[in-house]
């Protein structure tokens, strides 16, 4: 979807991100969380036939044409629950991944974040309602 903004800003009037990917996500939580977490996020992949390098293929062409972002009004919801592991903290991951949707919101002079409270990662099925109320809010500024 960032991708599709980018390339393609006067077809976009307005964008929901939904727990999105970051451009620098590997990166930073990498960073921020140290060396194992790139294996075990490399662990959790092929999924529907694509592969962890794949995704930082990806992360690096959004990157790469980010300066295009359209100025249009952007919701950014981002998850409350997070899962600790053997190597990081539930505090570490949540710093870091909403600092990088935080990040995410203010790609757009028009953006906005908000935390989906009771939700994990698929928002979208935990708080339906959110993402619900999120559309309907772009389309009233649109």
């Amino acid at each position: 979807m960032q991708m599709f903004a980018c390339q393609y800003s006067r077809e976009v009037a307005g964008m929901v991100l939904v727990d999105s990917t970051h451009p620098e996500q590997a990166k930073r939580l990498a960073a921020a969380l140290g060396p194992t977490f790139t294996s075990e996020a490399s662990q959790g992949f092929p999924v529907e036939g694509i592969t962890y390098s794949d995704v930082l293929a990806m992360q690096a062409q959004v990157d790469a044409v980010r300066a295009n972002f359209p100025q249009v009004p952007l919701i950014v919801l981002v998850r409350s629950r997070f899962t600790s592991s053997a190597h990081w903290t539930t505090a570490q991951l949540m710093q870091t991944w909403v600092s990088l949707q935080t990040d995410l919101s203010r790609r757009s002079s028009k953006g906005k974040l908000f935390i989906a409270h009771n939700s994990g990662h698929f928002i979208q099925n935990d708080r339906p309602d959110l993402v619900i109320a999120s559309i309907n809010e772009i389309i009233l500024e649109t």
